[in-house]
């Protein structure tokens, strides 16, 4: 409805414009550097919009263009995001499954850009137990305790080491 309205007014404003200018088109003189240029207001008018669509578009693709490496990094950030998801997923399936191996490469890979970092460091933790890789599994303890405040979490997975 709003739109309907909108429409008929702008209608009615542009009749009453064509007919005013028709009785009477104008008269513009534009005089710089001694050069007079003189054309009737409707033309003037009408090169004054272009003018000044022309330079919209032309901001409005500048900005565009500036905001490009930004967006780009929020693009490749996100992707990240989403892949580490679906490692931190096949992950702890393959924890499940006793794929150690491929359960510690798939949480490891990408568990800084992961939104459950934690998760993936005592996930990974936990493979590389299971294969007697005891400085991996350090590591990934050591890590989790850097990221997070919840030090009880990592000590419940390993009782023995205490966080330095």
């Amino acid at each position: 409805m709003r739109t309907l309205i909108s429409t008929l007014i702008l209608i009615a404003v542009a009749v009453f414009i064509a007919v005013t200018v028709k009785n009477d088109p104008g008269h513009v003189t534009i005089e710089l550097a001694g050069k007079t240029i003189e054309t009737s207001f409707v033309f003037f008018a009408f090169c004054f919009l272009l003018v000044f669509i022309a330079l919209s578009l032309f901001i409005k693709l500048a900005l565009y263009v500036y905001h490009i490496p930004e967006k780009m990094g929020l693009y490749r950030a996100k992707q990240k995001n989403n892949h580490a998801r679906f490692d931190l997923t096949h992950g702890l399936i393959d924890l499940a499954e006793g794929k150690w191996s491929a359960a510690e490469k798939k949480l490891s890979k990408l568990a800084e850009y992961s939104d459950a970092k934690l998760i993936n460091y005592l996930a990974a933790a936990r493979a590389a137990q299971h294969q007697n890789a005891h400085s991996r599994r350090d590591q990934y303890l050591k890590t989790a305790i850097e990221i997070t405040a919840r030090g009880i979490a990592v000590l419940m997975v390993n009782p023995t080491r205490r966080p330095r």
